[in-house]
C-alpha cells in the first residue's frame, strides 16, 4: 500500500507552527495541552503536559513500553515522556523535597519508567526543552526514585492532579489507563514564609509595627519557630535602630504573652499580661479586642488566666453585656457554675433578643453543673 507523504508529515506536525518562508501556520495538537498548579505554603508547583487519550490501544507494556527502553540519538535507553509531543514541564517556585529527595527551585523535564512489578521510576531531568524523550541524556538527571503505583478504575484522558493537599504536602498523580502512579511532594513551609518575612521587611512595611506583629502571630499559630517569633514580637513593642519603632500596646503585648507561655516562660508570660491589661487601662484597647483574647484563652484551656482576664474586662466595662457573658464562661472554665451561673442571668436581662436562646441555654446547663464553653 502506498503510503501519503504529504499526510504523513501533515500529521506529524499537526499542532505545531509550520514556517514556509513568510507563511507561518499554527493547529492544534490531537493530544491537547494542559496545565495544573497547587500552592503549598508560598509555594507554587505546577505541571505542563499534553493529554493523549487510551482510543483503545494497550497502554501498558504497549503504546508505554516498561523500563527504560528504546535509545535514541544519545545511545541512552529512556524513560517515558509521560504525555504526548514535548517533554512534560515540572515548576516549582522554592526548594522541595519529592519523596524525600531535595529539589532545587527551577523547572524539569518529568518522565517515569513503569515497571511490571507494579512499581515506577520517576525522573526529573533539567532538560525541558526537547521533544519527548527521544533526546534524553541521563547526565542531565537531577533526581531518580521509584515508587509503587496504584491499580485504577479506568481513565481515558492522561490526567495529573494534586491529591491529598495538607499545609505542608500533596501527592502529584498522574493517572491513565488502569494505573495511578503518585508522587509525594515535601514542601519546609515555615522555614520559606520566615525567609520571604525577612524579604518583606526591607521594604516599607517593615516601617509599621503590625508587620512583625503578624509575622511573630504566624509562628504562634503555627507553634514553631517560637525565638524567632519571640525577637519579631519584641521588635513589634520596643522598634529597632534606624527609625523602625514599635508601639506597646495591648496586641503586641498579648501576642508576646502567648509565645512565652508555649516556651514555658510562665512568669515572663503572666509578668507581660498583666502589663497588656495595664496598657488597656490607658484607654488605648477596644472591649471586642480583650473579649477575643479572654475567650481564646479559655479555648488554649489556660482557665486561670482567661479569669484574670475577664475580671479585668468587668472591672474596665462593668455595664456591658460581654463582660458579663464573659465572666460567666471564664467561672464555668474554673469549674465555679454558681457564681457562673450568676453572672449570665444578669446578662440575659440586656441582651438583644436573638441572644437569648443561646444564655438560656447556658443558665440549663450551669444549673445541670456543666460548662458552658
Amino acid at each position: 500500500m502506498k503510503t501519503n507523504l504529504f499526510a504523513v508529515v501533515l500529521f506529524f506536525f499537526t499542532g505545531m507552527k509550520l514556517s514556509l518562508g513568510q507563511i507561518t501556520i499554527n493547529m492544534p495538537l490531537p493530544s491537547q495541552k494542559a496545565f495544573i498548579s497547587q500552592r503549598i505554603g508560598l509555594t507554587d508547583i505546577s505541571m505542563e503536559y499534553h493529554r493523549p487519550s487510551v482510543n483503545g490501544r494497550k497502554i501498558w507494556g504497549g503504546l508505554v513500553p516498561y523500563e527504560f527502553n528504546s535509545p535514541g540519538p544519545t545511545g541512552s535507553d529512556a524513560p517515558w515522556r509521560t504525555g504526548a509531543n514535548d517533554n512534560p514541564i515540572f515548576s516549582i517556585t522554592h526548594d522541595i523535597k519529592i519523596e524525600g529527595k531535595d529539589i532545587k527551585a527551577g523547572k524539569y523535564g518529568f518522565f517515569v519508567a513503569v515497571n511490571e512489578n507494579n512499581t515506577a521510576t520517576v525522573v526529573l531531568s533539567k532538560d525541558t526543552r526537547s521533544w519527548g524523550s527521544f533526546f534524553y541524556d541521563p547526565k542531565q538527571d537531577v533526581l531518580r526514585v521509584n515508587v509503587n503505583t496504584k491499580t485504577i478504575p479506568n481513565v481515558e484522558l492522561l490526567t495529573f492532579s494534586f491529591d491529598e493537599v495538607k499545609p505542608e504536602s500533596a501527592i502529584l498523580s498522574l493517572k491513565w489507563a488502569d494505573k495511578e502512579i503518585p508522587v509525594r511532594i515535601d514542601v519546609d513551609v515555615d522555614n520559606i514564609v520566615i525567609n520571604d518575612f525577612k524579604e518583606q521587611f526591607k521594604n516599607p512595611v517593615a516601617f509599621s509595627w503590625h508587620s512583625r506583629q503578624l509575622a511573630a502571630t504566624y509562628l504562634l499559630g503555627r507553634k514553631s519557630n517560637l525565638s524567632q517569633a519571640l525577637e519579631w514580637a519584641n521588635q513589634s513593642i520596643y522598634g529597632l535602630p534606624g527609625g523602625f519603632t514599635g508601639e506597646k500596646n495591648f496586641v503586641t503585648l498579648t501576642t508576646k504573652e502567648s509565645i512565652l507561655f508555649l516556651m514555658d516562660s510562665i512568669p515572663q508570660s503572666k509578668e507581660t499580661l498583666a502589663e497588656a491589661l495595664k496598657v488597656t487601662n490607658a484607654g488605648n484597647t477596644a472591649l471586642g479586642a480583650v473579649n477575643f483574647y479572654g475567650r481564646s484563652l479559655i479555648t488554649a484551656k489556660r482557665k486561670e488566666d482567661a479569669l484574670t482576664v475577664f475580671t479585668f474586662m468587668l472591672k474596665e466595662w462593668p455595664n456591658v453585656p460581654a463582660s458579663k457573658i464573659g465572666m460567666g464562661r471564664a467561672l464555668s472554665a474554673n469549674g465555679n457554675y454558681k457564681e457562673a451561673l450568676k453572672y449570665i442571668t444578669e446578662a440575659l436581662a440586656t441582651v438583644p433578643p436573638a441572644q437569648k436562646k443561646t444564655l438560656e441555654g447556658f443558665i440549663e446547663l450551669l444549673k445541670q453543673g456543666k460548662d458552658i464553653n
